[in-house]
């Protein structure tokens, strides 16, 4: 039986635990059933310990765990809480494991007490470096989260940055078209002027529109200078962005998760880097 593996270095028979079974069954056992027996107690504590080394035996330490802990609710026997701890180790709860073996330990009757506390203190070990791996993983995790936002940021930046950047220039374009045809309206205008500053009517005409087209051209140079501006800034903080968040993402990626077992009793997460 795997119970007594780890103590003796030898598998005990079922049979044999199956038969200390009778020996624990104790009077409250019988007061809390009514009119269940001993006999009552100790048959049901037998058809659940074999159903329980079933399911370790095929790997299903959950259930396995379950009927050990009912067996014992059954029969007080410290070797169920011998067995619970094994199957929590197998399943990798290495903080339940050292629990169930602490509660084995302070049993009466608990044999290997000194190689049971020296488990102990490997699986609170294992469990508390498992729990600094969990949190340098989710720290990594958050890095490449943000590094993703900014990345996402900066992709918004980019286009909004070339958007103005067309469209500076487009408007920019506009104003020397209105400009171009504001010096054609002011030279209609001295055509119809003669030297003396008297001018035809046409040319009153002309001025306005020259001084219209001048305004207008004013405006879209000032509007496509603005625009041109903003479009640079925002390239210029792209860029910065981008340099900023490039080194935590080389270093995330450089990172792995491995997963391997521990000699049969469940398996060992870990993480390496190179640098």
């Amino acid at each position: 039986m795997h119970v007594l593996a780890a103590r003796s270095g030898s598998r005990r028979a079922a049979q044999l635990l199956l038969a200390t079974l009778t020996l624990a069954v104790t009077p409250p056992v019988v007061a809390q059933h009514g009119s269940a027996t001993a006999g009552d107690a100790l048959a049901r504590g037998r058809a659940l310990f074999d159903q329980a080394e079933g399911h370790y035996a095929a790997g299903r330490y959950a259930e396995a765990v379950k009927l050990y802990l009912r067996v014992h609710a059954l029969t007080n026997h410290p070797d169920m809480l011998f067995n619970a701890a094994n199957a929590y180790e197998r399943m990798g709860e290495f903080k339940l494991a050292a629990t169930y073996l602490r509660r084995y330990v302070a049993s009466p009757g608990a044999e290997d007490v000194t190689v049971c506390m020296e488990r102990i203190g490997r699986l609170e070990a294992t469990h508390e470096q498992r729990q600094r791996e969990v949190r340098s993983l989710r720290a990594f995790s958050r890095q490449d989260a943000r590094a993703e936002r900014a990345a996402r940021a900066s992709k918004r930046s980019g286009l909004l940055s070339y958007l103005l950047l067309g469209v500076g220039a487009g408007v920019v374009g506009g104003s020397v078209v209105t400009g171009v045809l504001s010096k054609r309206a002011g030279d209609d205008a001295a055509a119809n002027c003669a030297e003396g500053g008297v001018c035809l009517a046409d040319a009153k005409a002309d001025l306005d529109r020259e001084r219209r087209l001048a305004l207008v051209s004013d405006v879209l140079l000032g509007v496509g200078v603005a625009a041109v501006g903003t479009g640079v800034v925002l390239l210029i903080i792209k860029a910065s962005r981008a340099e900023g968040a490039e080194a935590p993402q080389r270093r995330a990626a450089r990172w792995q998760i491995d997963a391997s077992p521990m000699g049969g009793r469940g398996a060992a997460l870990g993480l390496r880097g190179t640098f």
